[in-house]
């Protein structure tokens, strides 16, 4: 052996042996004795090979280009391409990309036909390049090069490495199906070749991509495999958070028994090899399907605890887990109907949101703020709030969180008697839980969708609506839920008038909620078992209901709004047993918690009742009674106009005729003769068909073409529509109507001028512009 190759050598194994000082010196003897520029150039490169690992990058790139000076005119085309592929990482240390480039491209093409596995390589090296300067297209052209490369060389590594970049590249560029696909095939050499850590990163990840992508099923046996794999990889940690990951995901999916399995494993992973306030953590999320499944003592215990440790851990995660816990508790607290307690933990965890600036969780916050808002009768606080936390849901693309926003905005306009915005409001919320296979979700939407049916006297929808609901929650083992089905059932029941099978079923079911102590709800079918009792002639039960309720909303403010229809429950009450007084004061105590937290219907209903009492009591008093009667009923009229659907304003006229009729009997008796002819002629003006309508006239408000809205194609494009539109108003299955215009009467005046005047200044009654003559 040569004293070149003796040197040479030591050199290579002082390398291998990690000891690059002894390697340089080495190599550097080996450079005395070389006897050619080749031989010299290659002793060179291997100086600069030591130099580096020795972290000397300096020393190292001019050794490189010197080499590179000795062969520069010689056939040496592997020598320089190790040079270049050497020189280009070291532009890669310097984060230097367009040399990184320039050296891995000028090795690639050197070593193309020598050593086609370094050759591919380089590519990779380009496409790492690239990456780090967005230069995307050029990126994905190397990589899907460099795939093709190694897949005909049959180098496994190589693939992994180029699927990896690839499937890195294209999530980048918002691709995630073409990313799920070489994550998939990943997955699938990784396995293969036992490296189950690899394989269980590409599943992590690939499940994340499928999720949001719809494909959930295929999502969620990707993460189980990603499970199993970091456990296989001994890797246990990694294992918990993939198990917290599917805990949610079966919570938001209503599969709570497999949520709280991952959260059990998740969390006994942690206690066994990791932090205990890790540990707990998974004790919070597993709080969160207790409370969703109605144990709420658990819910409740598991979740102080947690906010007891968290609260002064003094750390940055501590903090804001503290903050999650504030605000899971401050939903408990609004399921258990303790509001002002539910108040107090989303205040507290938005002013931390607020100070760590997380914009998404202080939606949540406001979310959460503005539910409790909602269901404490203050409806135009609460969409305030759920508007502000929907546009940031939708800004980041939380389509989940956005279908809770529209959930709770939809019972808010129900309240307010906003019943077209209630509908639209709550099949967006239906639309998004249908994509996402959310079939829980889609049944609380359909048991306020049955209210909006029920209010607006559609009532084949309701009762599709709220037995669907019911059968989805008594699959999901949800008794508090059925309980609350049956409930808005026994509402349809009384607005059919099948009044005793309603009041059975509202006292069952406030005995069940009393059992399990949720007396605000049981007082609110309390009393709505107490209108029920009117309406058999139960009068003295009727009266001990409204009282029973009474007694618990008056001790609870929340309940304000339920207050005010008991006190009207009580005032029809009174007016059967003939005491005018006691109805009218009644009827005067709800109007005032109606007109405080706007409910307009209620006011003008209220207002409705006084005038028939004052009647009743005194038929001289016709006059007062009419102006009080006249202006709730046009409004109360007007609402069918919030209806493009031809059926629906039907429905919802069927629901008050009676209140016609009485203002006819009204009119026939007041002593001005001109007042019933001008009232028929405004019954008979009912309005004014229009194409000209804010809302899609073909948009969805009847449960039974939902499913195909959602299912179906897309709707046509506004060109496509001309002829389907036409069609459709001339059938009349969505014609709206605009309001009606002011009559102007043969004598010059206008129709029930004074009349409408009052509904526009008591109800807010919207006022046309336009009128017509009547002769």
């Amino acid at each position: 052996m040569s004293e070149l190759s003796v040197y040479r050598s030591r050199g290579l194994e002082a390398l291998q042996a990690d000891a690059p000082v002894e390697a340089i010196a080495e190599f550097e003897a080996a450079i005395r004795v070389a006897d050619n520029e080749f031989e010299l150039a290659d002793c060179y490169y291997w100086l600069a090979t030591a130099q580096y690992e020795n972290g000397d990058l300096d020393a190292s790139t001019i050794t490189l280009e010197s080499a590179l000076e000795l062969v520069a005119d010689a056939d040496a085309a592997e020598l320089r391409g190790r040079c270049h592929e050497s020189l280009a990482d070291l532009a890669m240390e310097r984060e230097d990309a367009a040399d990184a480039h320039h050296h891995f491209s000028t090795a690639h093409a050197l070593l193309g036909e020598i050593d086609p596995e370094t050759a591919a390589h380089c590519l990779l090296g380009m496409a790492t390049a690239d990456l780090g300067v967005e230069e995307f297209t050029r990126a994905e052209t190397q990589l899907r090069l460099a795939l093709q490369k190694f897949d005909t060389i049959d180098d496994a590594g190589g693939v992994a490495a180029s699927l990896n970049l690839l499937a890195e590249l294209l999530t980048e560029l918002d691709r995630p199906l073409e990313a799920a696909a070489h994550l998939s095939r990943l997955a699938g050499i990784l396995t293969e070749h036992s490296d189950y850590a690899g394989a269980a990163d590409a599943n992590w990840r690939l499940g994340n991509l499928l999720l949001p992508a719809l494909r959930i099923e295929e999502g969620l046996r990707v993460l189980e495999s990603a499970k199993t794999d970091f456990l296989r990889a001994d890797q246990p940690l990694d294992a918990a958070e993939v198990a917290l990951k599917i805990g949610m995901v079966m919570d938001d999916l209503g599969r709570f028994a497999e949520a709280a399995a991952n959260y059990r494993e998740g969390g006994h992973l942690c206690a066994t090899y990791g932090d205990p306030d890790d540990a707990l953590w998974y004790d919070v999320n597993l709080a969160t399907t207790a409370m969703n499944t109605g144990d709420y003592l658990t819910a409740e215990a598991d979740l102080t605890r947690a906010a007891d440790r968290y609260r002064n851990s003094g750390t940055e995660v501590g903090t804001a887990r503290y903050a999650q816990t504030l605000r899971f508790l401050g939903g408990l607290r609004t399921e258990q109907s303790r509001y002002q307690l539910a108040v107090e933990h989303y205040e507290e965890a938005l002013d931390i949101g607020t100070y760590v600036e997380d914009e998404e969780f202080i939606s949540d916050c406001h979310y959460g703020l503005g539910l409790v808002a909602t269901l404490t009768g203050r409806y135009r606080t609460g969409l305030e709030r759920l508007s502000l936390a929907r546009e940031t849901f939708s800004r980041i693309g939380s389509d989940q969180k956005e279908m809770l926003c529209h959930h709770s905005e939809g019972i808010c306009w129900y309240s307010l008697g906003e019943y077209s915005d209630a509908t639209d409001s709550l099949f967006s919320a239906r639309r998004i839980a249908t994509t996402y296979g959310m079939d829980l979700q889609r049944a609380f939407t359909d048991m306020h969708l049955g209210l909006v049916f029920t209010e607006t006297g559609r009532f084949a929808d309701a009762e599709l609506a709220l037995r669907g609901a019911r059968a989805i929650m008594i699959a999901a083992e949800l008794p508090d839920r059925v309980m609350a089905a049956d409930g808005n059932i026994a509402g349809l029941y009384l607005k059919q008038g099948r009044y005793a099978d309603a009041a059975q079923i509202y006292r069952r079911s406030a005995d069940e909620l009393r059992t399990r102590e949720l007396h605000g709800q049981a007082a609110v079918c309390t009393q709505n078992e107490g209108m029920a009792l009117i309406m058999i002639g139960e009068l003295d039960a009727s009266a001990a209901a409204f009282d029973q309720a009474g007694r618990y909303f008056a001790a609870h403010p929340d309940y304000r709004a339920n207050l005010a229809l008991v006190h009207r429950g009580r005032g029809l009450l009174a007016t059967m047993r003939h005491d005018h007084d006691t109805a009218l004061a009644e009827f005067a105590a709800g109007r005032a918690i109606a007109m405080e937290i706007g409910t307009l219907i209620e006011v003008a209903k209220g207002d409705f009742f006084v005038a028939v009492t004052l009647y009743d009591r005194d038929d001289s008093a016709v006059s007062t009674a009419i102006d009080l009667a006249l202006p709730a009923v046009l409004y109360i009229n007007s609402i069918r106009l919030q209806f493009d659907s031809a059926n629906d304003r039907v429905s919802w006229s069927a629901l008050y005729t009676q209140l016609q009729a009485h203002l006819f009997t009204l009119a026939v008796r007041h002593p001005d003769p001109a007042l019933l002819g001008d009232l028929i002629e405004v019954s008979l003006n009912s309005g004014t068909h229009t194409t000209a309508t804010s809302k899609d006239l073909l948009r969805t408000t009847s449960l039974a073409v939902a499913e195909l809205d959602i299912a179906g194609p897309p709707h046509p494009s506004d060109a496509a529509r001309i002829h389907g539109g036409a069609a459709t108003l001339v059938a009349g299955a969505a014609l709206p109507m605009a309001p009606p215009p002011r009559l102007r009467m043969p004598d010059g005046r206008l129709a029930l001028a004074p009349y409408f005047a009052a509904a526009a200044q008591r109800y807010g009654l919207t006022d046309p512009a336009n009128e017509v003559r009547t002769w």
